[in-house]
């Protein structure tokens, strides 16, 4: 009897590894595959606009927060034929041809900001046949030293000796 709950124990234990092995790998697909947008500096106020996405874009839209952007070009959009337009915080891209950028990752577009931006809020992004695409912002990109949007009055305290 003790012989039998032993192989029944095993037989269990053996089943729930493979359901955590399954859980995890169902895990790490839901993260790479996730809609996201980020942003990447470039210097001199340029800006990276990162995406990745698991569905074709058709149509997109988003608010960069503590800024102006003074201009969006490049990138993907550009590539796919997309209108890149920019007013104020406002980033939209718009396909008149009916292209789309294709699922994947990549540069989604490249603004030119007045300041180091805080995040991205307000994000609308639909697909080739307007259905809107759940995304999210990842932080990430911004300069180490400024990352909680110090004051420039405060970059001497960087360093240790000025020359």
């Amino acid at each position: 009897m003790k012989m039998e709950n032993n192989l029944i124990q095993q037989k269990w234990m053996i089943r729930a590894q493979k359901m955590m092995k399954t859980m995890a790998l169902f895990l790490v697909i839901s993260i790479i595959s996730a809609n996201t947008l980020s942003l990447e500096t470039i210097g001199g106020g340029l800006w990276k606009v990162n995406y990745t996405t698991n569905a074709a874009i058709g149509k997109f839209q988003f608010d960069v927060l503590g800024t102006s952007v003074i201009n969006a070009y490049g990138g993907d959009a550009y590539e796919n034929n997309f209108l890149i337009s920019a007013d104020n915080s406002t980033v939209m891209g718009i396909s008149l041809t009916g292209s789309t950028i294709p699922v994947g990752s990549g540069v989604l577009t490249i603004l030119t900001l007045s300041e180091i931006p805080e995040t991205i809020i307000n994000i609308i992004i639909l697909d080739g046949n307007d259905n809107p695409l759940d995304f999210t912002f990842t932080p990430g990109g911004f300069p180490a030293e400024f990352q909680f949007n110090q004051s420039t009055l405060q970059s001497p305290y960087f360093f240790k000796e000025v020359t």
